[in-house]
């Protein structure tokens, strides 16, 4: 009878086991799921990003808001102490 509770207890520990591996596999692919979204959120905004800051993209945007500033042709003049 002992070996018969004993081998009882034994499936009741394995099947727990396997539920509990099966519950963290589930929270592991969701979370590398989740990476994946923010890995392409983050592609996409660093695009965005480095095509508003192009100088052509600068200069279109200031013309559009009627700024009446101007790329400058002279050089940049450094004083010396």
């Amino acid at each position: 009878m002992r070996f018969v509770i004993a081998i009882v207890l034994v499936m009741f520990l394995f099947i727990s086991h396997r539920y509990k591996v099966l519950q963290q596999m589930a929270e592991i692919e969701k979370l590398q799921q989740e990476l994946r979204d923010a890995k392409y959120e983050s592609l996409t905004i660093s695009s965005s990003l480095t095509e508003a800051s192009r100088q052509g993209e600068i200069e279109r945007r200031i013309e559009e808001a009627g700024l009446e500033l101007k790329v400058t042709n002279e050089p940049v003049y450094y004083l010396d102490k």
